[in-house]
């Protein structure tokens, strides 16, 4: 009799036991991210590139010259940038620190006539085989074209057509003006990107968050359940006293 009344208070132990297992994997599960550094050069790996529109393999180590710039991340053979290349340099480095997105900037004097400009330069930015989460700037300065491609293996907030043309639309701003101005138009791009990872990543906490109250709301349920049951077949969840071994003293005695 004693061991049959311990049964439900064990089995609902256990159901509790086991729902916050439950919870702590569903919060776990919820955290950890990250992205590491990638270097990769926008060249004439693209077979409907223009030969003309690229620089050399042998310049791209990294280098200032005649105002041709190219660096890991920058290539401007128009000196657009101009004396600017460290400052968009530094926020391209911040950017990534921020939001894990590696920003490609090019500057050409056009991408030729072949394809699309978009077309040209996503094959453009996929021959350099990006790591996850690649945005590229590409500027023909005298096709008078400037579009933004993100990498095809880049997370959903990010490659999303809505992205592309919130970034579009940032990086022409600054140069719409009399004097444009084309560091700003980098800088602008890439605080647009931060503020895009923010708002996703607000949002997936949200979701992360109604997620994991609806588990809790479960697990309340179920355990309230199991109690109704129990009390409803007059089973009571308090272990019993088991009686004293030893008899009653004789008061008279």
């Amino acid at each position: 009799m004693n061991r049959r009344d311990d049964g439900p208070a064990t089995v609902v132990e256990g159901l509790m036991s086991t729902t916050c297992m439950v919870l702590a994997i569903v919060l776990l599960m919820a955290l950890g991210f990250g992205l590491t550094p990638y270097r990769a050069y926008a060249d004439d790996a693209s077979p409907t590139a223009s030969p003309s529109a690229s620089p050399s393999p042998s310049s791209q180590q990294g280098s200032e010259s005649d105002g041709i710039t190219v660096t890991s991340n920058i290539t401007d053979t128009e000196n657009l940038l101009g004396d600017s290349v460290s400052a968009v340099s530094d926020k391209i480095a911040a950017t990534h620190r921020s939001s894990g997105v590696t920003v490609k900037l090019l500057y050409l004097s056009t991408f030729g006539d072949h394809v699309k400009p978009e077309t040209w330069a996503g094959q453009v930015l996929e021959s350099t085989n990006p790591k996850p989460n690649t945005v590229m700037l590409a500027v023909a300065s005298n096709d008078g074209s400037l579009v933004v491609v993100v990498s095809s293996n880049s997370d959903e907030w990010l490659k999303s057509r809505k992205t592309a043309d919130l970034l579009s639309a940032a990086a022409l701003k600054p140069i719409m003006k009399d004097s444009p101005d084309w560091a700003g138009s980098a800088m602008a791009m890439m605080t647009e990107i931060d503020t895009l990872k923010q708002t996703s990543t607000s949002t997936m906490m949200s979701r992360v968050g109604v997620i994991v109250l609806i588990v809790v709301l479960l697990a309340l349920a179920l355990l309230v359940a199991v109690v109704l049951i129990l009390r409803r077949r007059g089973i009571s969840l308090r272990p019993r006293r088991r009686a004293g071994r030893h008899a009653p003293r004789d008061p008279t005695a």
